[in-house]
C-alpha cells in the first residue's frame, strides 16, 4: 500500500482566516451594542491562538492562560454568563482593532509619502532632527502602529553611518542615542490622545460613558508637554554642533509629512462625525471607518500611480499584504486579548464596596488619588507588568466606584502614566523591540539614557495631576 502524504498545515495561513472570520461578529456586537454577538467571534480568535502558538512567547501564553482561569471562574458566579459573554467580547475588540490598522499600516506601505517622509526627518540637522524625528515617531506610531517605530528607528540606524558622523565613532554613538529617544518618546506619546491608539480605546471600552473627546484635548495638551520636555533635555545634553549640517533637498519631504500629519487630521475628522450624527460607540465607528479609509487610500495611490495595476488587483494585493501580517502580530494580539478579560472580570471579582470605603476612608482628595493611580502602574511597570494588564484593571474597578477623581481624570492619568512606563519599563515590549533594532540591552536603553527624563516626567506629571480637573 503506497503510503499517505500528510500535508503539513499552513498554520500562518489558517490563523489569518480565523481572525478573519471573528470580524464581522466584532462589527456587529458594536454596531448593536450587544456583548453577545461579539463574544460569538471568541471561538474564531481561540483558534487564532491555537494556530499562532509556536511563535507566541512565554509572557503572551501565561497571559492567555491567565484569561482563561478567570474567564472559567466568571462562569461560577451569580450572572456569570453576562459577565463572560463581557469578557469575550473585550477579548475580541482589540484584536480586531489591531487587525483593521494593519490594513492601514497597508495602505501607508503603497504610498511613496512614507518613505519620502521619513527620510527627511532623518537628514535634518541636530537641533530640528530630534524634534522632526519626535513628531515622526507620533506620527509614523499613530498610523503605523509598532510598525511605524521600527520603520523610523531602522532608517535612523541606516542613515547613521562613520561617514555621516564624520568619521567620529563617538559622533556615530550620539547620534544613535538621540534619534532612538527622539522616536522613542514621540511614539509613547500616543496613548495619551490617539483615536488609532491601542491605550486609549481599551481605556474607553473599561470606562463606561466615557467619550473619546472627553480625554483626548486635555491629553493631545499633555502630549505636546511630554515631547517638549523631551526637546528641552536633549537640548541640556547635547549643545547645538558646530559641524555644518548635510544638505539636501527638503520640498518633497515636507510635502509627504504634510500628507501623513492630513491623514491622520481627515481620519480622526471622520470618526469623530460619523460618531457625532449616529448614536454608534466611537469604537464601532473606528472599525468600520479605519478599513473603508484605508480602501479610499489606496484606491487615491492607484490613481496617481500610472505603472500599477488594475484598481481591483492593486486594492487586493495591498489588503492581502495587511492580512498576512496578522499571525506575525500574534504577541502584540494576544497580550490585548488577555488584558481585555483579566480587566473584565478581575473588576467583577473586587469586593468593590469594601475597597470603595477603604479608599474614601483615606480622605485623599481626587488630585492624590490620581497620583496614586499612576504610582502604582509605574512601579509595576519597572517589575515588568504591561501597562496593558495594570490599566485594564484598575480602569476597569475603579470605575464601577463612587470616587471624588472623575472617569476622565482617572484616565487621562492612566494615559500619562501608560506613556512615561513604555519608555523606563526594561521588561516591557516597547523597550525589548527598541533594543533589538538598535543592538543595545533594554536596561541600558531605560535608566541610561532614558531615565533622567522619565524620573522629571514622573514629578511633573505628579504635580500636574494634583492640579488638573476634568
Amino acid at each position: 500500500m503506497a503510503e499517505e502524504i500528510h500535508e503539513p498545515i499552513d498554520r500562518s495561513g489558517a490563523a489569518a482566516l480565523a481572525l478573519l472570520a471573528m470580524m464581522p461578529f466584532v462589527d456587529l456586537g458594536l454596531l448593536l451594542e450587544s456583548p453577545r454577538l461579539g463574544a460569538a467571534g471568541a471561538p474564531f480568535l481561540v483558534a487564532y491562538f491555537v494556530f499562532c502558538w509556536p511563535r507566541l512567547a512565554r509572557v503572551a501564553k501565561v497571559m492567555l492562560m491567565i484569561a482563561l482561569v478567570l474567564a472559567l471562574v466568571a462562569m461560577f458566579r451569580p450572572g456569570g454568563v453576562d459577565l463572560l459573554a463581557m469578557a469575550a467580547s473585550r477579548f475580541t475588540f482589540l484584536p480586531a482593532f489591531i487587525a483593521m490598522l494593519s490594513l492601514l499600516r497597508a495602505a501607508a506601505d503603497q504610498s511613496k509619502t512614507t518613505a519620502e517622509a521619513g527620510a527627511l526627518l532623518v537628514r535634518q540637522p541636530p537641533g530640528r532632527r530630534y524634534l522632526a524625528l519626535t513628531m515622526g515617531g507620533h506620527v509614523f506610531g499613530i498610523l503605523l502602529n509598532l510598525g511605524g517605530l521600527a520603520l523610523l528607528i531602522d532608517m535612523t540606524r541606516k542613515a547613521n553611518t562613520l561617514e555621516a558622523g564624520f568619521g567620529d565613532p563617538n559622533v556615530v554613538e550620539i547620534r544613535t542615542r538621540r534619534m532612538t529617544l527622539a522616536v522613542m518618546r514621540g511614539f509613547a506619546c500616543i496613548a495619551l490622545w490617539s483615536p488609532l491608539g491601542v491605550a486609549l480605546n481599551l481605556l474607553l471600552t473599561l470606562v463606561p460613558g466615557l467619550s473619546w473627546f472627553d480625554v483626548a484635548p486635555y491629553g493631545f495638551v499633555a502630549a505636546l508637554g511630554f515631547m517638549g520636555l523631551g526637546y528641552i533635555f536633549d537640548r541640556m545634553e547635547y549643545p547645538a554642533p558646530t559641524r555644518p549640517p548635510a544638505k539636501g533637498d527638503d520640498h518633497g519631504g515636507l510635502r509627504a509629512v504634510g500628507i501623513l500629519i492630513g491623514h491622520i487630521v481627515l481620519l480622526s475628522a471622520i470618526t469623530l462625525v460619523v460618531e457625532v450624527i449616529t448614536v454608534l460607540s466611537f469604537q464601532a465607528v473606528l472599525v468600520n471607518v479605519v478599513p473603508l479609509y484605508a480602501l479610499g487610500w489606496l484606491l487615491m495611490e492607484q490613481r496617481a500611480n500610472p505603472r500599477a495595476e488594475g484598481a481591483g488587483r492593486f486594492v487586493l494585493n495591498a489588503f492581502r499584504s495587511g492580512i498576512n501580517r496578522w499571525p506575525t502580530q500574534a504577541n502584540e494580539i494576544s497580550i490585548f486579548a488577555a488584558s481585555g478579560v483579566m480587566g473584565v472580570v478581575l473588576a467583577a471579582l473586587v469586593p468593590q464596596e469594601a475597597l470603595s470605603q477603604a479608599i474614601l476612608a483615606l480622605g485623599a482628595s481626587a488630585g492624590v488619588l490620581a497620583m496614586i493611580i499612576t504610582a502604582i502602574v509605574l512601579v509595576l511597570g519597572v517589575i515588568g507588568v504591561n501597562p496593558l494588564v495594570s490599566c485594564s484593571i484598575l480602569a476597569a474597578t475603579l470605575s464601577t466606584m463612587t470616587l471624588p477623581l472623575s472617569h476622565a481624570n482617572m484616565v487621562l492619568a492612566l494615559g500619562g502614566a501608560w506613556t512615561i512606563i513604555i519608555g523606563f519599563g526594561p521588561m516591557l515590549s516597547l523597550m525589548v523591540i527598541v533594543s533589538g533594532l538598535v543592538g543595545r540591552q533594554p536596561r541600558e536603553i531605560a535608566f541610561l539614557w532614558n531615565g533622567r527624563f522619565s524620573v522629571v516626567a514622573m514629578v511633573l506629571w505628579m504635580i500636574a495631576l494634583y492640579f488638573i480637573r476634568i
